[in-house]
């Protein structure tokens, strides 16, 4: 099945428990949410892989604003890259993802397994 749901990659300044003062946040539409990594690079197509973190659903909301106060004094978020996927989702939340990310741009397979995530140019 051809499934098309929106992603964003967030940069997120400013949260309290961020040492390096700045980290992305990867999210994907699932459902009434977004499964959602903190990841402390943003990959390089055909590049090494980056660690990913899960971290828990994030609101739909930020599938739709530029830049933003993040709730609870936990910084400040602003979109750097945002389209549509193609793909499923696993049912299971962590188990492995590979979809494609569409963007003005981009077109890259996402990776996501055993806490590291990978862009990969679409064969």
């Amino acid at each position: 099945m051809d499934i098309r749901k929106r992603w964003t990659l967030l940069e997120h300044t400013g949260h309290p428990n961020d040492l390096i003062g700045c980290h992305f946040d990867l999210l994907l539409e699932d459902g009434n949410g977004c499964r959602t990594w903190r990841l402390d690079q943003i990959p390089i197509v055909d590049g090494p892989s980056v660690d990913a973190v899960v971290l828990p659903k994030h609101n739909l909301y930020w599938l739709d604003i530029a830049e933003g106060p993040v709730s609870g004094g936990r910084g400040w978020a602003r979109s750097l890259m945002s389209g549509i996927f193609r793909g499923s989702l696993p049912e299971i939340e962590g188990a492995p993802v590979q979809i494609e990310l569409h963007a003005n741009g981009l077109e890259v397979t996402l990776s996501i397994r055993a806490d590291l995530c990978t862009f990969s140019s679409i064969t």
